[in-house]
C-alpha cells in the first residue's frame, strides 16, 4: 500500500478520471473523500469503493463556490483531523467555438477548472500533515487540453503551484477521456 491511512480529497471524484483516481487511492489504503456536484455519481463511487473494501465518504460541493469548498475542508478536518492528498480534478467542458460560446459558459468553465483548484488549495493546505504530525502532503492539479481556454487554465494552475509551499505539487495534462466524449455527444444532441 502506497497511501496507508492517508486522507485524500478528490474533486470530481464521482465519475471518469476522478472516480478511477478515488478507487485507486482507496485500493492503496487511503481514506478517500469523493467530492462531486452529482450526488448520485458521488454516492455510487463511494459504494463501489466500500464494496471493494476501501474507506470513503461522499461530500456534495459546487467546487467553484468558496462556502462549499470550506464546508468540505472543515468536514474532513473534523472527521479525520488532517489532509495529506488533494486531487483537483473537477472540470467541465464546452464544445462551442469562441464566437458561439456564451460568456456565462466561459465564466463557469474558468470557475470550475481554475478557481476551484485555487479555493481547495487555499483552504486545504493549512491542514496538510501526515499521521505522525509532520507537515506535508501532495497536491495534484489535473487540466484538460480540450477545455475552452485550456492554455489560460494551464498557465494559471502552473503559476498557482509555484506559490504552494511545504508540500509536493504537480500538474497533469489529460487528453480526451471517455467521459469527455460522452459530454460532447450530449452537447450535440442539445
Amino acid at each position: 500500500m502506497n497511501f496507508p491511512n492517508h486522507i485524500a480529497i478528490v474533486t470530481g471524484g464521482g465519475s471518469g478520471i476522478g472516480r478511477a483516481t478515488s478507487q485507486q487511492l482507496a485500493r492503496e489504503g487511503a481514506r478517500v473523500v469523493v467530492v462531486d456536484i452529482d450526488r448520485e455519481a458521488g454516492r455510487e463511487a463511494v459504494a463501489q469503493i466500500e464494496r471493494d473494501g476501501g474507506t470513503a465518504i461522499y461530500l456534495y460541493a459546487d467546487v467553484s463556490q468558496s462556502a462549499d469548498v470550506q464546508g468540505v475542508v472543515n468536514h474532513v478536518v473534523e472527521k479525520w483531523g488532517r489532509i495529506e492528498v488533494l486531487i483537483n480534478n473537477a472540470g467541465i467542458m464546452r464544445f462551442q467555438s469562441v464566437v458561439d460560446l456564451p460568456e456565462d459558459d466561459w465564466d463557469r468553465v474558468m470557475s470550475v477548472n481554475l478557481r476551484a483548484a485555487f479555493l481547495f488549495s487555499k483552504y486545504a493546505l493549512p491542514h496538510f500533515r501526515h499521521e505522525d504530525g509532520r507537515k506535508g502532503g501532495s497536491v495534484v492539479n489535473v487540466s484538460s487540453v480540450h477545455a475552452p481556454g485550456h492554455h489560460a487554465q494551464r498557465r494559471g494552475l502552473r503559476r498557482q503551484q509555484r506559490r504552494i509551499r511545504g508540500v509536493h505539487a504537480c500538474l497533469i495534462y489529460r487528453g480526451r477521456a471517455a467521459s469527455c466524449a460522452r459530454q460532447r455527444r450530449r452537447a450535440r444532441r442539445g
